[in-house]
C-alpha cells in the first residue's frame, strides 16, 4: 500500500506549516496546540521552527534534535479525509504530535526543585534527579514574547509554576523538559524511550 508522501514543507507564522504531498494535496496545518508541550517546546525558538524539513529516511516532518510530527496525521488534516479511508488497516487515527504519545515515564519523576536568576539571561536550575546548572536563555530574549525580560527586576521574578514550569508573572513560562535537555545535553530519545525504532 502506498502511504501519503510529503514532498515539500515550509514554516508559516503563528506555529503553522504548509505541506504538499506527492499525490497532490497541499495546505496549512495549525500546530499551536502542540507548541510548548514536551519536545515541542523547542518551537518557542522561531529560528528553530523555521528550520522544518522532511526527513529523507522516515518521511517525517521534522526539526533539528529529532523533533518530529506524523506526516500521515498531517495528511488527514490537510485533506479532511477520514482515517479509515486512507489507512484502513489502522484501528485508531494517527496523531500529529506522536512524540507526546510515546512513553514518557522517564519524565514523571523529573521535576524542577529550584530556580534562580543569574547574570544576563541565564537561570540556575536544580532537578529532582540531581541535575543542576545554568541555562542561557539569551537566544529567546529578542523574541516579542520575552520582551518583559529586558527589565532586570522582572527577569529576577522567575519561579516554579503550579505545573512544574519555569515561569514569570503574566503567564510567561518555559517548558521544564526543554530546559532539562538544554542543561543535560540529553536528547528527545533519552527522555522518550518509547521513540526507539519508531518511524
Amino acid at each position: 500500500m502506498m502511504y501519503p508522501e510529503p514532498v515539500a514543507v515550509s514554516a508559516r507564522p503563528n506555529c503553522k506549516i504548509w505541506v504538499k504531498y506527492a499525490d497532490g494535496p497541499s495546505g496549512e496545518v495549525d500546530l499551536s496546540d502542540l507548541a510548548g508541550r514536551g519536545p515541542y517546546a523547542a518551537w518557542s525558538d522561531a529560528d528553530f521552527f523555521r528550520g522544518v524539513y522532511i526527513d529523507p529516511e522516515t518521511e517525517a516532518i521534522a526539526w533539528g534534535n529529532n523533533v518530529e510530527i506524523c506526516p500521515d496525521a498531517v495528511y488527514l488534516a490537510v485533506t479532511g479525509r477520514p482515517y479509515k479511508e486512507v489507512f484502513p488497516e489502522l484501528t485508531e487515527p494517527p496523531v500529529i504530535g506522536w512524540l507526546l504519545e510515546a512513553d514518557n515515564s522517564a519524565l514523571n519523576n523529573i521535576k524542577v526543585l529550584e530556580v534562580e536568576p543569574r547574570d544576563g539571561y541565564r537561570i540556575w536550575l536544580r532537578y529532582s534527579d540531581g541535575a543542576a546548572g545554568e541555562v542561557d536563555l539569551s537566544h529567546l530574549a529578542d523574541g516579542p514574547v520575552f520582551q518583559p525580560w529586558r527589565e532586570r527586576a522582572f527577569f529576577e521574578k522567575v519561579f516554579i509554576g503550579e505545573s512544574g514550569e519555569v515561569a514569570w508573572p503574566g503567564e510567561l513560562d518555559l517548558d521544564p523538559w526543554q530546559l532539562y535537555m538544554d542543561l543535560t545535553g540529553k536528547t528527545v530519545e533519552d527522555l522518550f524511550p518509547g521513540l526507539a525504532g519508531e518511524s
